[in-house]
């Protein structure tokens, strides 16, 4: 099983030295009228650390350095700094922002999670239109779901990440995290899992009880003598991927249609589950809830 790692992280710190020499390109920063009201200093090491030296919302001057853990130890990233001319105690600074990610391979594409997720999610459902990203929850919260294999042009296929995104500091604050230091001591597993308690409850719920199969018979039975097109209509409300195929099959099997009209459905149905890569429902609900098992 995969474990937990730390992804991203942006750090804040009052304490600072820069030296006369350094490598740090200056701007000014204007309001939407054009009138100067800062300037900021900035370095960017790429792939490696984001460096910038502004005055922070309480006018305070700062400095705030982002990287990824994952391929830029904070050691490292102090070493990129120090270089740059600039020299402060990292461990020791404000954690703003902390990702933290599994990367597994399913059975499907990552699109084809998309509708159980939806059905699932208590917070804000936001689609991107890169690499079948689907981000769900707050601007201080999120989880983000996506096909990482396509991002990183992989040759693995159905290379599917999983982000816990604390994008401000509150919910890091609640769980004792002020400093990179706590953040280190903290329980990974426990900061991954806590924004699927707060936003995806229902995979809980679905993978007890899936799909209301009463409730989609009566809906196609209605739409089959009102629609010209019946199962389309029901597949773009429903979604194939939040009823899974075999559930599917037996809504038809249950519909008071004739023999041809179940047939030709059926095909159709298995059609768009070939397309899109969807399965057994409850295998699917299971891969995505096993993001959240602990290694």
């Amino acid at each position: 099983m995969e474990s937990v790692k730390l992804d991203k992280l942006t750090l804040k710190a009052f304490d600072y030295h820069q030296a006369a020499s350094h490598s740090f390109t200056s701007a000014t920063l204007t309001d939407p009228g054009g009138k100067l009201i800062g300037t900021r200093q900035y370095f960017n090491e790429k792939g490696k650390v984001s460096i910038n030296l502004e005055a922070d919302k309480q006018g305070i001057p700062a400095v705030f350095v982002t990287f990824n853990p994952n391929n830029t130890s904070h050691q490292e990233a102090e070493g990129i700094c120090n270089k740059a001319g600039l020299s402060f105690d990292m461990v020791n600074s404000l954690v703003l922002r902390a990702d933290f990610e599994k990367t597994m391979q399913l059975q499907h594409p990552a699109i084809a999670y998309h509708g159980i997720l939806h059905q699932a999610a208590s917070g804000k459902v936001v689609k991107a239109s890169f690499n079948d990203t689907l981000n769900i929850g707050t601007a201080s919260l999120q989880i983000g779901f996506y096909d990482k294999g396509k991002q990183i042009k992989s040759p693995l296929i159905n290379l599917t990440r999983m982000e816990s995104r604390y994008k401000k500091p509150g919910h890091l604050r609640k769980h004792g995290i002020f400093t990179l230091a706590d953040l280190y001591d903290s329980d990974f597993e426990a900061l991954y899992k806590f924004p699927m308690d707060c936003y995806l409850q229902g995979l809980k719920k679905e993978k007890e009880s899936l799909h209301d199969i009463g409730s989609s018979i009566r809906i196609l039975e209605h739409l089959y003598k009102t629609s010209n097109r019946p199962l389309q209509a029901f597949l773009i409300h429903e979604g194939l991927g939040n009823i899974g195929l075999e559930s599917m099959f037996d809504i038809l099997d249950s519909l008071t249609i004739s023999k041809q009209q179940k047939y030709r459905a059926k095909q159709f149905v298995r059609k768009q589950g070939q397309l899109y890569g969807i399965g057994k429902g409850e295998g699917m609900v299971k891969e995505i809830l096993s993001f959240f098992e602990a290694a």
